[in-house]
């Protein structure tokens, strides 16, 4: 299942983890758990997750995608 969410701008803790997705892209999400970072789980676990399109965030926390085993391509431009 792949998920656009072209008018998201926050995300909070584990919001996707163990979901079905397969892409997640979110043109405007710049404020992931209220810092700009993503972290504490948000998409751990996420087995399908094979792409990620963040084009404003700019921090990825060391658990963020913890667990996505088939993800290959993670496109965010802005990340530190």
């Amino acid at each position: 299942m792949d998920m656009v969410l072209p008018n998201l701008e926050t995300l909070g803790t584990t919001t996707f983890a163990k979901s079905g997705i397969t892409v997640f892209n979110a043109p405007k999400l710049s404020t992931i758990q209220n810092d700009e970072n993503l972290n504490n789980s948000s998409f751990s676990f996420c087995t399908n997750l094979r792409e990620v399109l963040l084009p404003y965030a700019t921090q990825i926390g060391s658990n963020g995608f913890y667990g996505c085993s088939s993800l290959n391509s993670i496109h965010i431009p802005n990340a530190k």
